[in-house]
């Protein structure tokens, strides 16, 4: 996460900023339009909502990235293999 004051790259749970101590702010969304929600926002003005769980999309988007990653090198690596098997056959 980083710090809105200083720019400090802080680690995705942080709550404070570990170089000037400023509270981090999420990126919070609506967890049925998407619209980008205030901090202290508990339902969306947009469609109305109750956003008893507000997502941080930014957090969400990268966990999102890592796994399909995996993904692609493992079925990458099961085709190779399948490949080198049948050939060899």
């Amino acid at each position: 996460m980083k710090c809105k004051r200083c720019d400090t790259v802080n680690e995705h749970d942080s709550i404070f900023c570990k170089k000037c101590g400023k509270k981090i702010e999420l990126n919070t969304y609506c967890v049925k339009c998407n619209k980008k929600l205030n901090d202290d926002e508990i339902f969306c003005t947009q469609c109305g909502i109750e956003n008893v769980e507000v997502i941080d999309l930014e957090s969400n988007n990268k966990k999102n990235a890592g796994v399909a990653l995996l993904i692609i090198v493992v079925i990458t690596l099961f085709l190779s293999f399948i490949t080198f098997a049948v050939n060899n056959i």
